[in-house]
C-alpha cells in the first residue's frame, strides 16, 4: 500500500500524498520540475518533495530535454499565442488581464539574455542554471503584447 497517487503522461507529472492513510511520509520526486501551480513558475532542482495534504502538477525538464520537447515556451501564467523561433529569438503575442503579471517560463538553446516588448513594457528577463530554464515577466494589460525574447 501507498500513502500517494502519482501519474506521467509526457512531460507532465501529477502527484498527491494522501493525508490520512497507512503513511504520512511525504513523496519524493527526483528530478527538475517547473511547478505548473506556482504563479511564478518556480523550478525545483535534483528533489521536489510533496507533503501529506498537497498536490501538483509539474513540467519534468529532463523528459522535455530527452524528447527535444518545448524548447520554446514551457508554460505561462498567460495566455500565449503564434511562438516563432529564429535566428536567436523567440517571439509571441502574450495576453492577460490587467493588472496582474505575466511570466512565461522558457526552455531554450541558451540563456535568455534580453526582452523587448510592444507596447514597451517594463519587462525582466533572468536565467536558472540549476534547471537550464530563463523566465520572463512583464505587465499584463488587457491587451495583445508582442514579445521579443534574445538568447
Amino acid at each position: 500500500p501507498k500513502n500517494y497517487l502519482r501519474i506521467q503522461r509526457g512531460p507532465y507529472v501529477i502527484a498527491s500524498v494522501l493525508d490520512e492513510s497507512v503513511s504520512d511520509a511525504p513523496l519524493r520526486l527526483k528530478g527538475d520540475f517547473v511547478d505548473l501551480f506556482d504563479p511564478q513558475l518556480a523550478c525545483s532542482t535534483g528533489e521536489r518533495w510533496v507533503q501529506p495534504g498537497e498536490r501538483v502538477l509539474l513540467y519534468d525538464l529532463a523528459w522535455a530535454r530527452r524528447h527535444r520537447a518545448n524548447q520554446g515556451i514551457i508554460a505561462a501564467s498567460t495566455r500565449v499565442r503564434y511562438p516563432q523561433r529564429e535566428d536567436h529569438t523567440l517571439r509571441f503575442i502574450a495576453r492577460g488581464p490587467e493588472g496582474s503579471m505575466a511570466t512565461v517560463r522558457l526552455l531554450l538553446p541558451g540563456p535568455a539574455k534580453s526582452v523587448s516588448t510592444s507596447p514597451n513594457l517594463s519587462a525582466t528577463v533572468g536565467s536558472d542554471e540549476g534547471s537550464g530554464t530563463s523566465v520572463v515577466t512583464f505587465p499584463n494589460i488587457g491587451a495583445d503584447v508582442r514579445v521579443e525574447v534574445g538568447y
